[in-house]
């Protein structure tokens, strides 16, 4: 990474956890793009996290995505003194082993107060960071998803080409993302605050005169972890789709295949694209569109709305999407006469049209 500048290090000082946060270690709090969010490395169970907390810090849990897309066992992880709270998303989710996402976040309560999260870079970067230290960290604007209370509002990204892209969205191993305070106006009139909304906007700068004096700070830090081959796999492949929502709509979302993917992987993926073919012969008559892409990121948006919604892909899922109504989406395997089943549930309440 290139040198900080001693303007960007000066902004950036005041993010560091204040002495007395936390009477842990602080390179447990210490996260590394690319490598490790503070404890938690590719490898890291829920027993290590035990181990290195202590049984009465770390609690399983279920664990929810935005918009009710999963629900699964996860761990949390609240640490004494420390305003921000970790909540993990693992791939094995029986033996709680090797994460796939982990978040430290902050409770609504919180929002719009000057707090300093524990978890951060070795430069400060993490909860509390405001929106313009973001800018001058990134030597540039970026793009910020419109505020207001929908599930995606506030989430940070692209970079438009600034330093943050190669420091925290590195190809070679887990990438980091970060939120900003959606929901507090500050001194913003309501007419100023709704022209930064989902409602108005598709995305928002963070140079923009208004968000600029709102200057949001940053609420959720979180690390996706994915296989390093599966990232260098089929470049031919878009990394990310836009799917746009217009109708009844089925949709298998698959990651892009890494080059070392088992036999064993692949006939199950051929598997789930034959029972979606025959699923998708019965429901497109009754005008439900479906559709078969493969892409690490699936960002949807639904006609005559300005909102996305993204979802980043660590196996295949079923997605059943209407406008107007949350998604629901499934990660395991099913049959045609089961797909049709819940398309049946999901898009007509179960009474199926002829």
């Amino acid at each position: 990474m290139r040198q900080l500048t001693l303007a960007v290090i000066a902004a950036l000082l005041g993010c560091r956890p204040r002495a007395g946060q936390s009477s842990q270690d602080p390179t447990l709090f210490r996260v590394v793009p690319g490598q490790q969010f503070g404890a938690i490395a590719p490898t890291t169970s829920h027993a290590d996290l035990v181990r290195v907390f202590g049984a009465g810090n770390v609690h399983q849990s279920r664990v929810q995505c935005a918009e009710g897309s999963c629900d699964e066992p996860g761990t949390t992880v609240v640490v004494p003194g420390c305003p921000d709270t970790l909540e993990v998303f693992w791939e094995d989710t029986v033996a709680l082993s090797r994460p796939s996402v982990v978040t430290a976040a902050v409770s609504l309560g919180q929002y719009g107060d000057s707090i300093r999260g524990c978890w951060r870079t070795e430069q400060g970067l993490g909860i509390g960071t405001t929106l313009q230290e973001l800018e001058r960290f990134n030597a540039a604007p970026f793009q910020v998803a419109p505020l207001g209370e929908w599930d995606y509002a506030g989430y940070v990204g692209p970079w438009l080409g600034g330093r943050l892209a190669n420091v925290l969205d590195v190809a070679s191993g887990p990438r980091i993302g970060l939120r900003v305070d959606f929901i507090t106006n500050r001194d913003l009139t309501r007419a100023q605050y709704d022209s930064l909304s989902g409602r108005n906007r598709d995305s928002l700068r963070s140079d923009e005169p208004l968000l600029r004096r709102l200057n949001p700070r940053v609420v959720e830090f979180f690390m996706s972890f994915a296989a390093p081959a599966q990232r260098a796999a089929a470049d031919t492949m878009p990394s990310a789709q836009l799917v746009t929502i217009s109708g009844p709509t089925l949709l298998l979302a698959v990651p892009r295949p890494a080059p070392d993917q088992s036999e064993e992987a692949s006939e199950a993926g051929d598997d789930m694209g034959h029972y979606f073919a025959r699923a998708a012969e019965f429901l497109e008559p009754r005008g439900v569109r479906a559709l078969g892409i493969t892409t690490d990121t699936l960002r949807l948006r639904q006609k005559g709305k300005d909102s996305i919604a993204t979802v980043v892909l660590n196996r295949p899922r079923y997605f059943f999407v209407v406008p107007g109504k949350p998604p629901r989406s499934l990660s395991e395997f099913a049959t045609d006469d089961e797909l049709i089943a819940m398309a049946a549930d999901y898009f007509w309440g179960g009474v199926v049209p002829r």
